[in-house]
């Protein structure tokens, strides 16, 4: 029973012997793999965060182009509304008949005309000059003056002749000069 109990001791020690040798290359292997699934974690999680970074600076830039287009669209409703105030070629003689209206809802025989040398450029705007004449009273043609106020173009009244009346109440004849801004390209020849 000797040689059985050693043989039996021999015999496990080898069976000890090996399933050492077998956990250590086990641990070995478990400890490679999770090294090595870290590291590919890492480059994993860092290209993930690259990802994130760059759909963020995505939707910021989206943002911002979103704002410059509401931002842009405010502006060139803004330019619109002063461009209305500078007739332009096209507009100038829907300008000039509502003027005419304005003169003839004072005096029916009231003339709205361009004056000599009328196209012009002064202080790098360009302008038309117009001459008014109507007959009126002191009071209408103050009243006349606040409508032509509340024209929606940019006026300058340049002139006001009165022929003075032979009482408040008289009508009396009145000349105004007035300049019209237009857009740059209305007097320019091509």
């Amino acid at each position: 029973m000797n040689t059985s109990t050693v043989s039996d001791t021999t015999a496990l020690r080898q069976q000890t012997h090996r399933l050492k040798i077998s956990l250590a290359l086990f641990t070995f292997g478990c400890v490679f793999l999770t090294l090595l699934f870290l590291f590919l974690g890492n480059q994993q999680l860092k290209r993930f965060h690259n990802l994130v970074q760059e759909y963020q600076t995505i939707l910021e830039t989206r943002i911002a182009t979103t704002n410059l287009y509401s931002l842009a669209s405010s502006k060139i409703q803004g330019l619109t509304v002063i461009a209305s105030a500078f007739p332009d070629e096209s507009s100038i003689i829907d300008v000039l008949e509502k003027l005419e209206q304005l003169v003839h809802s004072l005096d029916p025989q009231g003339t709205v005309k361009f004056a000599p040398q009328s196209a012009g450029n002064s202080k790098n705007q360009t302008n038309v000059t117009l001459t008014f004449h109507f007959t009126a009273t002191p009071t209408d043609t103050v009243a006349f003056l606040r409508r032509l106020e509340r024209v929606p173009q940019i006026l300058e009244v340049n002139l006001l002749e009165i022929t003075p009346p032979q009482g408040i109440s008289n009508p009396a004849d009145v000349t105004l000069g007035v300049t019209l801004y237009v857009q740059d390209p209305f007097n320019q020849s091509e």
